[in-house]
């Protein structure tokens, strides 16, 4: 049985068809078909495809005598198609190895018509990964899934983009409802995707980055769009006489609006020329806007009340002011040659980088992890896998990699916690750089060749990176929504710096991340400053990141989502405890001594560390008041002599700040009284534990602990 039919439009795709083909064949469901329908090219895309249609016999191509675009050629392997479920995915993209499996699964499970994934961009010519929200939109999503769409008629026109490539279709279904793309050059897939969605009765998601869909090919449609500017406007017309007739138009109008609204500006925005602008402003103001019904609807209507201003402005202006505007334009810069900085990274046999993996009982994610690290494109790596005593399938699994891929290392220890795994790694690891890992997050395919190219080009100590998060079911979502967005860089970072001024910027810009798993390290730098995780602890990477900061001599910031979070119900850090208090306490302990054993005289970086010890006596405050007086001094009982003491004192000196932080309070709030409502709801939120305070006056604060 054909369980998912990959249907594949192919238009002088040469430069990245063996890429994605490989993506395809390589798919962990193997029960396919892949119809790859050649729309006439004129490279060596048909000879490529007769090449992968005798290698692999799920592969069958048709052809096309002449170009007709992309919806013709979907709708040609859509009607060949056998397949339980149907993709459509684009020639020059490529795909996550279980991509096919993670949707297959949920919709067999769900029961689904249409399953949605996450996706991400390439950029092309800047050599990034580009995060992508809008390709799944979890905060649209209704609480409970699978949803039937005329329950949740705003969600399901708006929780995603109208890119069919990010989605799977339920064969029969699209069969029933018949529908098809247009035959345009481009917005080809708004009517199919959104009319699809609009009659779906049963629709799921799999929060996972299965797609990634690159940006800047010189020969994409959408690149090219300039050429035909309105192909949106005949999608959004379509899509709304086709609701019309099924009667779908009232329970829709909202979200279609809201969509077309957002299209409007889209395709506005993608202009590379002031010519070409031009024309597009020029019609949506004299004839779009209108003919749409925009312009009947107040601004309280519209989801993006700044599109709803921009069609205003546009709205009132005159032609010959729209003449003299001069607009933001795409840039059109032609695809980087990065032959140097491939160079840089394939210069010898040396290992570039040791990874470091933990592991204690992640069977269930210990395959995903592995995999995504012996596919990097930076191929000279170790990857030193530490199994710290795990009592589930994971030894078998290590072992099985480690005769799969000779770059696998597998150190067994006796049950010991993370940081002393860690620090084994680091005794083992030979890598210029290091990379930590946990066994139940993954890499993007070129992460360390990113992160390697820009560390060891600037001889950076330290460089810090963005993390993607993904929830292992997306009901996690309205649980723990912070973690979407939590491992971005508000703020731009020169570099390299001294840790210490990073310290400075990251605390200013409340962009302080204290996680090992976001840094690239120098292995040399480590070793040189006995720099290693204080064992028996939670928490641990705080005092790790504040250690490095205090002493690096170059450090940086790649603003770039090199590392994919899991949040999932089981982690280690879901529990609040004892545990995670005394973790903190231990850091900043630790902190408070090294700050004394360095003999660090950077006022302003002092201020930075104080900052940041009053964000985290904060937590401890609100940790231990949630396990209550009776079990903190059960807890504190425990601990040996010396240390109970200066915990007690440490506790006292959080106390005193936090009465300090009050008086500046107080003094504010008499001075001004503009400041008053600020500064209540600021010491109520969680932001006054992520960093608002140090905007506050930490000299003070620095006096009053100085003078203990």
């Amino acid at each position: 049985m054909i369980k998912v039919s990959v249907v594949m439009p192919v238009y002088n795709a040469e430069r990245f068809l063996r890429e994605c083909l490989n993506s395809v064949i390589g798919q962990t469901l193997k029960d396919i078909e892949i119809i790859c329908v050649d729309d006439a090219s004129s490279d060596k895309s048909p000879a490529i495809l007769s090449v992968y249609a005798k290698l692999d016999k799920r592969i069958k191509v048709l052809t096309h005598n002449s170009t007709q675009y992309a919806g013709v050629a979907r709708n040609k392997g859509l009607m060949e198609a056998k397949g339980k479920y149907l993709v459509f995915w684009d020639a020059d993209d490529f795909f996550e190895p279980d991509a096919l499996e993670k949707m297959y699964l949920q919709c067999e499970k769900d029961e689904a018509d249409i399953c949605v994934c996450a996706g991400r961009v390439y950029n092309m010519v800047l050599r990034q990964l580009v995060s992508a929200h809008h390709y799944l939109d979890l905060s649209a999503l209704p609480s409970e899934l699978p949803f039937a769409a005329m329950d949740h008629p705003e969600a399901a026109l708006r929780f995603t983009n109208p890119a069919p490539w990010n989605k799977m279709f339920n064969r029969e279904f699209i069969k029933k409802e018949g529908i098809e793309f247009q035959n345009l050059r481009s917005s080809n897939d708004v009517f199919f995707t959104y009319a699809a969605l609009a009659v779906a009765k049963r629709i799921t998601v799999v929060d996972r980055i299965l797609i990634n869909y690159r940006s800047g090919t010189t020969h994409s449609l959408q690149e090219t769009n300039a050429q035909s500017p309105f192909c949106f406007y005949e999608a959004l017309l379509h899509l709304r006489e086709w609701l019309t007739e099924r009667q779908l138009m009232n329970a829709y109008e909202k979200g279609y609006l809201n969509l077309a609204l957002g299209m409007c500006f889209y395709n506005l925005s993608y202009q590379k020329t002031k010519d070409a602008w031009l024309i597009v402003a020029e019609k949506l103001k004299d004839e779009i806007f209108k003919d749409l019904g925009l312009l009947k609807h107040p601004r309280h209507y519209f989801s993006s009340q700044q599109n709803y201003d921009a069609m205003m402005s546009l709205v009132k202006k005159s032609s010959k002011q729209l003449a003299a505007h001069e607009p933001q334009l795409q840039q059109d810069e032609g695809t980087k040659d990065n032959s140097e900085e491939k160079a840089l990274a394939e210069q010898d046999d040396s290992i570039k980088v040791s990874v470091i993996v933990p592991v204690y009982n992640t069977e269930e994610y210990l395959e995903e992890c592995l995999s995504s690290v012996i596919r990097q494109s930076l191929s000279a790596i170790e990857i030193l896998c530490v199994n710290d005593g795990s009592t589930d399938g994971s030894a078998a699994i290590l072992e099985r990699y480690a005769k799969k891929d000779k770059r696998i290392k597998v150190i067994t220890q006796e049950n010991s916690g993370l940081s002393v795994a860690r620090n084994t790694g680091l005794n083992s690891a030979q890598g210029t750089y290091v990379n930590f890992l946990d066994s139940d997050d993954l890499l993007p395919w070129c992460a360390l060749e990113h992160l390697y190219a820009l560390a060891s080009t600037k001889n950076l100590d330290l460089l810090f990176y963005e993390a993607e998060s993904f929830y292992d079911r997306a009901e996690l979502y309205t649980q723990h929504p912070a973690y979407r967005t939590c491992y971005r860089y508000q703020g731009g970072y020169e570099q390299p710096l001294c840790g210490q001024k990073l310290m400075i910027s990251l605390m200013d810009n409340h962009d302080f991340k204290p996680s090992a798993c976001l840094q690239m390290f120098r292995r040399a730098f480590l070793v040189d400053e006995a720099m290693s995780f204080y064992p028996g602890i939670l928490h641990e990477d705080n005092l790790f990141t504040v250690h490095g900061l205090m002493v690096a001599k170059r450090a940086g910031v790649l603003g770039e989502p090199l590392y994919l979070r899991r949040v999932r119900e089981d982690s280690i850090m879901s529990d609040k405890n004892w545990k995670h208090a005394y973790g903190y306490l231990v850091c900043l302990r630790e902190i408070n001594k090294l700050l004394v054993d360095l003999q660090i005289k950077n006022s302003s970086f002092i201020d930075a560390v104080l900052a940041y010890q009053v964000i985290v006596g904060e937590t401890i405050i609100l940790l231990l008041e949630s396990l209550g007086a009776e079990e903190v001094e059960a807890r504190m009982a425990t601990l040996p002599p010396g240390e109970r003491a200066q915990i007690t004192l440490l506790l006292a000196n959080i106390m005193q700040n936090r009465s300090a932080l009050q008086e500046v309070q107080a003094e504010l709030e008499a001075q001004n009284k503009h400041f008053t409502r600020e500064l209540k709801s600021t010491k109520e939120s969680a932001s006054f534990r992520a960093g608002a305070v140090v905007t506050w006056p930490l000299r003070k604060l620095k006096r009053l602990t100085q003078g203990k």
